[in-house]
């Protein structure tokens, strides 16, 4: 599981460009496949395995 703020890290990225990306799997696939731990601060909420997979090819394609 990766959080927010570590892909934001490890892609160069800003943690809301992965926030706005997470959002758009959460709408599209539902929150079960997207969250795997919700914590209280967002860009800590871990990722499913698939779903940071699908952050990391689309934000860095």
């Amino acid at each position: 599981m990766e959080t927010i703020a570590t892909l934001a890290h490890d892609l160069d990225v800003t943690t809301e460009d992965v926030q706005a990306y997470v959002q758009e799997l959460i709408r599209r696939d539902g929150e079960p496949a997207v969250i795997a731990a919700k914590r209280d601060v967002p860009t800590e909420t871990a990722l499913t395995d698939t779903a940071a997979h699908q952050v990391r090819v689309q934000l860095t394609h």
